[in-house]
């Protein structure tokens, strides 16, 4: 069975209406993949996997993309969500949440950022949809770098 992450995120955004249930989602979802790769890039995967305190999300982001298991672009991106994530877990004030409304992608095989815009306006997108369009983005480079290097990765057990 082919699992799509993104599919799976975008089927939950109807579940959440607000930004914080977005970037959770999306992080949990990504930590998931980090998980897998983790999974199946060393030699004791599991003490790295359940020691949440040593090994925190951005402690296992970090070591997958040292180890050289993650392109640069999708670890900025995976900055990114962590970065909104915990702004939002240890602050109320939204106003001070500082987005750069970037996405890191790669271009003709070299790391590039484009600025998110909306089309058909041609302005930058709302916070809202920045955050969406991040999430999405970065899940789907998670999911085609996961299946270009290890194949088919087993569904979450919460998933179908």
């Amino acid at each position: 069975m082919v699992v799509d992450i993104t599919l799976h995120y975008i089927a939950r955004l109807g579940h959440h209406t607000d930004e914080l249930g977005l970037v959770v989602q999306g992080h949990l979802l990504i930590e998931f993949v980090l998980n897998e790769i983790i999974r199946r890039s060393f030699k004791q995967p599991a003490k790295i996997i359940e020691d949440h305190r040593a090994y925190s999300f951005s402690v296992k982001a970090r070591i997958i993309y040292s180890s050289g298991l993650l392109p640069d672009h999708i670890f900025r991106n995976i900055q990114r969500i962590n970065s909104i994530r915990n702004h939002l877990a240890h602050n109320l004030d939204w106003d001070s949440l500082k987005l750069d409304y970037k996405f890191s992608h790669e271009k003709n095989e070299k790391p590039t950022e484009t600025e998110t815009r909306d089309l058909r306006t041609g302005r930058v997108v709302t916070r809202r949809k920045y955050i969406k369009m991040l999430c999405v983005g970065t899940l789907g480079q998670l999911r085609n770098h996961y299946f270009y290097k290890y194949g088919n990765f087993p569904a979450p057990k919460q998933f179908p």
